[in-house]
C-alpha cells in the first residue's frame, strides 16, 4: 500500500540522515572538491595546491597530505579528509581509521565507512559508543550479518532514549540475514518495546519524508520498525515468537501479536480484533489492519468494516497537501476530483484490505 511504502522510505531516509552527511562523499567529483572555496591568501593557496596535487599522486600524495594535515588552515581540513578518502589508498584508509578512533572524529569515521573499507576497521568503530549507531547503519546498508558482538551493541542501542536510534537498530535487525542469536533478537526487541512508552515524546506527531498528512507518532513509528524486525529478521520463527510473547497486557504484547499475524498465525485473530478497535497507538492499529492482507478471510470483513467506519485517526490537508495527495492517488482522485479536508489512513487501509480479501475469494 502507498502509506506503507512511504513509511518504509522514511525509515531508510532516517538511517541516512543520522550519519550527519546526507550526500555521499564517494559520489562527489574531484572538480567540486577542488573548485569550491578557492584560496584567498598564501597559506590557503599552499593548502589548495597540496590538495590538488594529491589527486594525481596516489600513495605518495596521500602520505604528503597526511604529513601536512595539522598545518592546514582549519577551513581546508574537512576538505583534505575528503580528498584523502578519494585516493582509495591504504595510507588513507589507515589514517582515517586512526583519526576516527583516536580523536573520536565522526567525519573521519563517515568517510572511512562510505568508502567500504575493511570490516575489521568498522568493528573497531563499533566498540566506540559515539560511533556505534553509525556502524550499525553501515552494516544495514551493506547487509553485514549479525554476530555476538553486533547483537550486544544493538541491544544497548535499543535501550537509548532516542526513537530514531531505536528505529534504526530495528531496521538493522529486520534486514539481518543471520539465523544465529534469534532468541536474543526477540528478547532485545521485546525489552525495548517494554520501555518505549516511558520515553519523552512517545505521542509526538512526526514529520515523515514523502508524507502529506502528519498523523503518526514517534512511538508508533518505533513500534512499526520493531514489529517488522520480529516478523522478518533471520532465524526468528513463529514458534519462537509464540514462546516469547509477553504474558502481561500492553504495548509489547500487542506488537508481538501483530508480528505473529504477519507470520500468518491465525490463532491471534481474536487479539487482532481487539487491537484494531482499542489499541491507542495508531501505527500499531494500521499495521494490524494490514496483517489481514496476509491471512485475512471473509469472516474478518465485519471487523474491518467497523474499522473502516469508526477508526478515529485523521490528518488535515491544506491546499498543497491536497495536490500532493491527488498525485499519490491519481486513480482515485482524477484531475478535478475533490480531495477531502481530512484523510483517515487506517480507515483507508481497512477498505483496501476488505477489497483484497473479497477479490481473493472471488477467484
Amino acid at each position: 500500500m502507498i502509506m506503507k511504502t512511504r513509511i518504509t522510505l522514511w525509515l531508510a531516509f532516517g538511517a541516512i540522515v543520522f550519519t550527519l552527511h546526507s550526500v555521499s562523499v564517494a559520489q562527489e567529483s574531484w572538480e567540486y572538491l577542488m573548485e569550491s572555496n578557492r584560496p584567498k591568501n598564501a597559506a590557503e593557496q599552499r593548502a589548495w595546491d597540496l590538495l590538488k596535487e594529491c589527486r594525481h599522486q596516489g600513495s605518495e600524495g596521500a602520505r604528503k597530505l597526511i604529513a601536512e594535515m595539522l598545518r592546514l588552515p582549519l577551513k581546508y581540513r574537512d576538505k583534505a579528509l575528503q580528498v584523502l578518502a578519494l585516493t582509495h589508498t591504504p595510507e588513507a584508509q589507515e589514517y582515517l581509521l586512526w583519526l576516527a578512533v583516536s580523536a573520536t572524529n565522526t567525519y573521519a569515521a563517515v568517510l572511512y565507512l562510505e568508502n567500504n573499507w575493511d570490516l575489521a576497521g568498522a568493528r573497531k568503530l563499533l566498540a566506540l559508543r559515539d560511533m556505534s549507531l553509525l556502524v550499525i547503519n553501515h552494516f544495514t546498508e551493506h547487509k553485514v550479518p549479525s554476530d555476538a558482538e553486533i547483537l550486544k551493541e544493538t541491544a544497548r542501542l535499543l535501550q537509548t532514549d532516542n526513537f530514531i536510534v531505536r528505529g534504526n537498530c530495528a531496521y538493522y535487525l529486520e534486514t539481518d540475514s543471520s539465523t544465529n542469536g534469534a532468541r536474543q533478537k526477540v528478547e532485545m526487541l521485546v525489552k525495548s518495546l517494554q520501555s518505549l512508552e516511558q520515553l519523552s515524546g512517545f505521542t509526538n506527531r512526526m514529520l515523515m519524508a514523502f508524507e502529506v498528512i502528519h498523523v503518526w507518532t514517534e512511538g508508533g513509528h518505533a513500534c512499526r520498525g520493531m514489529i517488522n524486525a520480529l516478523a522478518d529478521s533471520g532465524g526468528i520463527s513463529l514458534e519462537l515468537l509464540r514462546e516469547l510473547t509477553p504474558r502481561e497486557p500492553g504495548l509489547a504484547r500487542d506488537c508481538v501479536l501483530v508480528a505473529r499475524s504477519w507470520k500468518k498465525d491465525a490463532s491471534v485473530k481474536p487479539e487482532l480484533y481487539r487491537i484494531i478497535r482499542e489499541q491507542s497507538v495508531g501505527l500499531l492499529r494500521y499495521h494490524a489492519v494490514n496483517s489481514f492482507m496476509r491471512n485475512g478471510a471473509l469472516a474478518d470483513v465485519p471487523e474491518l468494516e467497523w474499522v473502516a467506519t469508526h477508526d478515529p485517526l485523521f490528518g488535515e490537508l491544506d491546499n498543497e497537501g491536497k495536490e500532493q495527495y491527488r498525485a499519490f492517488l491519481r486513480e482515485t482522485f482524477r484531475t478535478g476530483a475533490e480531495v477531502p479536508d481530512r484523510i483517515y489512513p487506517i480507515r483507508e487501509a481497512a477498505l483496501e484490505t476488505i477489497r483484497r480479501i473479497k477479490s481473493a475469494n472471488r477467484n
